[in-house]
């Protein structure tokens, strides 16, 4: 087997992490001191303008007057700032390990490939891994939304199923009609969209279908297949190709990324992919909800229960929750959820009521093809008051936090069906935030052929040190997305 010559820099992870939190803390302490000297600058210059402009006989009563509130007007008032760089920051309290020491050359055989780092694709670059991970949907995503060869009735079925407006349908049928033969019909909606002046009314309608067709018809068939060629080679992906990728998935919603990719979360890339994967590539579950009447009439019609297909299974996390917690017991709080919610239904006397709930059961139908969980590590609290106006700026000021709580995830995990079959699942990939709620980067793990992989954009660290095996304990733990793949039958 091929090995990687550990880079000088990897044993001292432990080292690069301290220093992480080294900054980390004179970071805050640095801009404390900032806040406290602006205010102070503050209110010092507020009671010299007074003294200055105001009669000496006045300045026993206005000047204590004029100190106490631009006190008051400092603590308040006065907007919470970054006196550093955070893009500055965040790279150095992140830079990636071993980088520009290894080269595709020695990658093992059987091994992922890294791809390149462009700006802040690092949330592309450890989706691509995290999906590729997954037989079936590295297999999905190879594939073209249509066929080459498919023909125009085909192709309306196409677009008439994912609710294209009839109007934008004619318009395309007009200019098949008006082109020269020899284009296939890919490549002639491919044209038309682009050139189509879509109507105010059927924008929202339009460019979504046209966005995904894009993406999955030419852009991701071909960063696969590029990716498969480097592997092949032992090449590092074209940096070309990542930028495509990135750019053309903040295309399919606005929603995902307004401001062009750049700051885009891997869990909204995985959801916007996966929600036009097929329903057999989606976890089908069951819930079920457990009302307490609580001495009200019966429903007039009895709550059925509800199924649904998912491509991420969401883990919520919460500051109760302890380091250490088995992944296990987040999936039994999904399993079995206790909901202090009520929802209102009609009685059998005609009225209606709140009905409590007393939990909320969810259990597989099928057979998973994989389980792909989100653990929902960024959450919004609310501010915090702060006793003292003039250090209101160290209080909590409220809005996006990241729950850097440590999770034991096992490599392989079981699950019962709703008809009690069990099935055993195995750790395939995952995704790793680094950094505070408001920057940092994204790496990824993989397991190949019973070998474990740590990729960090264009770097791939084959797992053999025991400091490469630490780092890997510990990223694994702060997970933000998993997957696991079912184990072969025995």
């Amino acid at each position: 087997m091929s090995t990687i010559t550990p880079s000088v820099s990897s044993p001292a992870a432990p080292v690069q992490q301290a220093s992480a939190s080294c900054c980390t803390i004179l970071y805050d302490l640095a801009e404390g001191i900032a806040q406290i000297a602006i205010r102070a600058l503050y209110v010092f210059a507020q009671v010299f303008i007074a003294a200055a402009i105001l009669p000496i006989s006045w300045h026993w009563l206005a000047l204590p007057a004029v100190a106490i509130g631009s006190i008051v007007l400092a603590g308040f008032f006065f907007p919470r700032f970054r006196m550093l760089a955070s893009g500055a920051y965040a790279g150095s309290a992140v830079r990636p390990l071993n980088a520009n020491t290894l080269h595709p050359a020695t990658y093992p055989d059987g091994s992922p490939v890294g791809y390149a780092r462009l700006e802040r694709n690092c949330a592309f670059n450890a989706t691509a891994h995290f999906l590729d991970s997954d037989p079936l949907i590295a297999a999905w995503m190879r594939q073209k939304a249509v066929p080459d060869a498919i023909d125009l009735p085909g192709l309306i079925q196409y677009l008439t199923e994912r609710q294209m407006p009839a109007e934008a349908i004619q318009a395309f049928q007009e200019y098949v009609a008006a082109q020269p033969p020899g284009s296939s019909m890919p490549e002639l909606f491919d044209r038309f969209i682009r050139q189509y002046q879509c109507p105010a009314t059927l924008e929202a309608a339009v460019r979504p279908i046209a966005n995904a067709f894009r993406f999955f018809q030419f852009v991701l068939p071909q960063f696969y297949q590029q990716n498969d060629e480097a592997v092949a080679a032992r090449r590092a992906l074209s940096p070309g190709k990542s930028e495509t990728l990135r750019a053309s998935m903040s295309a399919i919603t606005a929603a995902i990324s307004p401001n062009n990719g750049e700051e885009t979360d891997a869990g909204e890339i995985c959801d916007a992919i996966l929600a036009f994967a097929p329903d057999e590539l989606k976890v089908h579950t069951e819930r079920t909800y457990r009302f307490n009447l609580q001495g009200l009439p019966e429903m007039l019609e009895r709550r059925l229960p509800f199924q649904e297909r998912s491509a991420l299974l969401h883990l919520p996390l919460n500051r109760n929750i302890v380091n250490g917690t088995p992944l296990t017991a987040l999936m039994q709080r999904f399993f079995d959820d206790p909901e202090s919610e009520s929802h209102r239904y009609r009685g059998v006397d005609g009225v209606d009521h709140n009905y409590p709930v007393d939990r909320v059961e969810t259990r597989f139908v099928e057979p998973p093809c994989a389980l792909r969980f989100q653990l929902k590590r960024f959450a919004f609290e609310q501010p915090k008051p702060s006793c003292c106006p003039l250090f209101s700026c160290f209080a909590s000021p409220g809005g996006g936090v990241k729950l850097d709580t440590k999770i034991e995830c096992p490599d392989e995990i079981s699950l019962t069906l709703q008809d009690r079959r069990v099935c055993r699942y195995r750790l395939a990939s995952f995704v790793t935030h680094l950094g505070p709620y408001e920057r940092g980067h994204y790496v990824s793990g993989e397991v190949r052929q019973g070998r474990k992989f740590l990729q960090n954009d264009s770097l791939v660290t084959l797992v053999e040190t025991p400091e490469h095996q630490a780092l890997w304990n510990d990223q694994l733990q702060s997970a933000y997305l998993l997957c696991y793949v079912p184990l072969p039958a025995q």
